[in-house]
């Protein structure tokens, strides 16, 4: 009798299914923290990340805009890259109107007797939108056709229209915003007294699920 008590008293003990439930529980609410941990800890760092490349965006832009639209004698904006949309001087958006093309055209005197304008460069930035609403988003894009001292276009047989009409809207073109949404009447770039060009946008980073955004406004006018 003695040995059978020693025996059975020398056996481990095993976990209840009481103890079993409260590790179970203590265990789950420590993943749950340290998922939660992790996540907020992503979600800081892509805020962050697309935060700095709309900050970039916007001083590489406005470096663009300080470079090339004031050193331009002369700006059309256009309602959009469509063919259809600046095939034509009357395209023309005019003092108090919006489009979401801007070209700026940069002239020099030709050295012959009447001393006739030509144009020697044109650069130009365009927005292309997912849709027709005030709304919709779309990456900016811009192009630059320089032209050789033999090669000026003279402005009397000449026209911005029919310089840029080769250039296709699905073309190869340098990406300047990843995405972005107009903001004057939803267009990005508004015309001031035929003075100065207003880019008014609201520039996006990040992706469907999450996007990191920021308004953008700068004003400028070419030297005329």
């Amino acid at each position: 009798m003695s040995t059978l008590q020693t025996t059975a008293k020398a056996r481990p003990k095993g976990f209840t299914i009481a103890e079993l439930l409260v590790a179970l529980t203590i265990s789950a609410f420590v993943f749950m923290g340290l998922f939660q941990f992790t996540f907020a800890t992503s979600r800081m760092l892509f805020d962050s990340t697309a935060k700095i490349d709309v900050n970039r965006d916007v001083r590489m832009f406005t470096q663009h805009m300080t470079n090339y639209a004031r050193a331009a004698n002369q700006f059309y904006i256009y309602k959009s890259f469509d063919f259809a949309d600046r095939d034509d001087s009357d395209d023309r958006k005019r003092d108090g109107e919006s489009g979401d093309f801007l070209l700026l055209i940069y002239q020099e005197p030709w050295p012959d007797p009447d001393d006739t304008e030509c144009i020697t460069r044109l650069v130009g930035y365009f927005r292309k939108p997912d849709g027709s609403g005030d709304d919709a988003t779309g990456p900016v894009y811009r192009f630059e056709i320089v032209y050789s001292s033999s090669n000026y276009k003279n402005t009397l047989t000449n026209t911005p229209e029919s310089l840029i009409a080769h250039l296709s809207a699905s073309g190869d073109y340098d990406q300047v915003w990843e995405l972005s949404r107009g903001m004057a009447d939803g267009k990005l770039f508004y015309n001031f007294f035929d003075r100065s060009i207003m880019i008014k946008a609201e520039l996006y980073r990040g992706n469907n699920a999450r996007r990191i955004s920021d308004t953008y406004n700068f004003t400028v006018s070419p030297r005329g």
